[in-house]
């Protein structure tokens, strides 16, 4: 689901917003569905990545150097200790950071919460 909500933001200029969770890590860096692909096309619009820091797929660092390629500052990366399914907390991060986009879409905010 993540790697397909980045796709959409990408090419898609009706999505304003982007939630990505967990986005899977593709080994093969010319493969045209890689994440690295997309990331510098989100730049513009609101970005909360959320991850876990253990997740097989997705390893933290790859995950910090996914989000640097994303252009801006309104952008929020979120680890979890956990391996690839989140807790169940991530559900009212996830609503907070909404309702402070909603109400505050003029504060752009470059932040990594809970990365080692």
């Amino acid at each position: 689901g993540g790697l397909t909500a980045m796709m959409l933001a990408a090419v898609d200029e009706r999505i304003t917003t982007t939630t990505p969770l967990s986005v899977p890590m593709v080994d093969n860096p010319r493969a045209v569905f890689g994440p690295w692909h997309y990331a510098p096309r989100l730049g513009g619009h609101p970005l909360y990545i959320l991850a876990g820091k253990r997740d097989p797929g997705a390893p933290e660092a790859r995950t910090k150097s996914l989000y640097a390629l994303v252009p801006g500052g309104d952008k929020t990366l979120q680890f979890y200790d956990c391996r690839h399914r989140l807790p169940p907390e991530y559900v009212e991060d996830l609503i907070q950071w909404y309702k402070y986009k909603l109400r505050k879409t003029d504060t752009p905010g470059d932040e990594v919460r809970g990365g080692g």
